[in-house]
Parts: structure tokens; C-alpha cells; sequence
């Protein structure tokens, strides 16, 4: 049976170390001595909780997009060392993580003065990536492959992704809610300053968008 707590400690330290964060990297290694000679995750636990903590940590570095994914997978990993020190258990995880996969909330923003919504493709690709991820990480933990984790890395730019990216970016045109790339917080519609954070619903087939209830009230 594969020691999920060691292979995630192995896998962020890899990944702590590949982002020059080396004093995460040599707290992680502490970590990984202290369970192999003594099964003690006291140290570890003492890495979360306030400001700068374990879990506290800035994206890992990469182009946008390599970013986004690199950090889910690393927080996913965090998750499971979390879970598996404080007493949880792999099952746990998998619940906690087929809930996720059941979240179709995606949010950018909208002007509240003329309605008009605009997303970018951050927002697109924070919708996507933890999706694909949570569902290929629960396959690695079901299958006892989670040294395999980073792998997903790979899925990044495959055709299937991609038409993944170029769907969900239809469905949002089709639902008038347009690819920003710019990132300016004011309407470039009516250079209205009024620009909220505002979150829409997808359902289960992907075809339709709904307006998601604790939205602000437009103008």
C-alpha cells in the first residue's frame, strides 16, 4: 500500500526545491526524516497557521498558466499531508475532493453601471485546472500512483485541454460574458469605475449559465 503521506512530502519538496524556496524544501526533508524514523508528523504541523506559514505561500513560478496548475497540484498535496497528519484518512480526501469536483462556480467581474461582464483567461483556467487535477490526483490516490502526480503537468497544452478552454470560452460568449485580456478594473464598455467581483453557475452539461445568488445588485 502506498504511503501517501511520504510520496505527497516527497513530491512538494521536489516542488519546493524546483522553485528556489529552499527553506520550505529543508523543513519538507525534515519532515520526510522525522516519519520515516520515528512516524512523528509533529514537525510538519508545526509549518501551518499564520502570516508566511506553509500555507501561506505565493503561486509557485512558471508562465500564467504553468503557475496556476503547479500551485493546484502543490495545494492538493498539502492537502493530503494535512489530512493524513492530523489523523484523517485517504478516504476522507476523496470525499472531500469528489465534492469539489461538483463545484461548477466560475467567477471574474461585471460592471454594475451598464451590466456589462467581462472575464480573463486566469479566470478561465482557475475554473479548469482544478478540476482536471482534483479528478486525475483522486485516480493516482485510488490506483496507489500518486508518485505519478506531476505528470499532470502534461495535460496542459494537449488537444483535449484545450478544447476544454475553447468550450467553456463559447459558452461564455454565448451568455455575452467576453474574454478580457487587458485585466483593466474599469468597464471598457462605459469606463464606469462601478466593477464588482461577480460569479455565475454552469450546470452539470456545461450548456447553460445562471447567475449565482449572493451577487451584488447591479446599478
Amino acid at each position: 500500500m502506498t504511503d501517501h503521506y511520504k510520496v505527497a512530502l516527497q513530491i512538494l519538496y521536489q516542488l519546493l526545491k524546483e522553485d528556489g524556496q529552499d527553506h520550505w524544501a529543508n523543513w519538507i526533508a525534515q519532515d520526510i526524516h522525522l516519519w520515516e524514523h520515528d512516524k512523528s508528523v509533529e514537525h510538519h504541523l508545526r509549518a501551518y497557521g499564520g502570516m508566511g506559514s506553509f500555507n501561506d505561500l505565493p503561486p509557485l513560478n512558471g508562465n500564467a498558466t504553468e503557475s496556476i496548475w503547479k500551485t493546484q497540484i502543490f495545494g492538493n498535496l498539502q492537502n493530503i499531508a494535512y489530512t493524513l497528519a492530523t489523523g484523517g484518512s485517504v478516504q476522507n480526501i476523496i470525499e472531500n475532493w469528489d465534492n469539489l469536483l461538483k463545484n461548477n462556480q466560475i467567477s471574474s467581474w461585471r460592471c454594475r453601471n451598464c451590466t456589462e461582464a467581462k472575464i480573463t483567461q486566469r479566470d478561465i483556467e482557475l475554473y479548469i485546472a482544478p478540476k482536471i487535477i482534483a479528478d486525475k490526483m483522486l485516480y493516482f490516490i485510488r490506483e496507489n500512483r500518486l508518485h505519478e502526480a506531476l505528470d499532470i503537468l502534461q495535460l496542459i497544452d494537449t488537444p483535449q485541454v484545450q478544447q476544454q478552454r475553447t468550450s467553456l470560452q463559447q459558452l461564455l460568449n454565448n451568455h455575452h460574458i467576453y474574454l478580457n485580456a487587458d485585466g483593466n478594473w474599469h468597464c471598457p464598455q462605459c469606463g464606469s469605475a462601478e466593477v464588482c467581483v461577480y460569479r455565475w453557475i454552469i450546470d452539470e452539461n456545461n450548456q447553460q449559465i445562471n447567475e449565482a445568488d449572493d451577487n451584488l445588485p447591479m446599478l
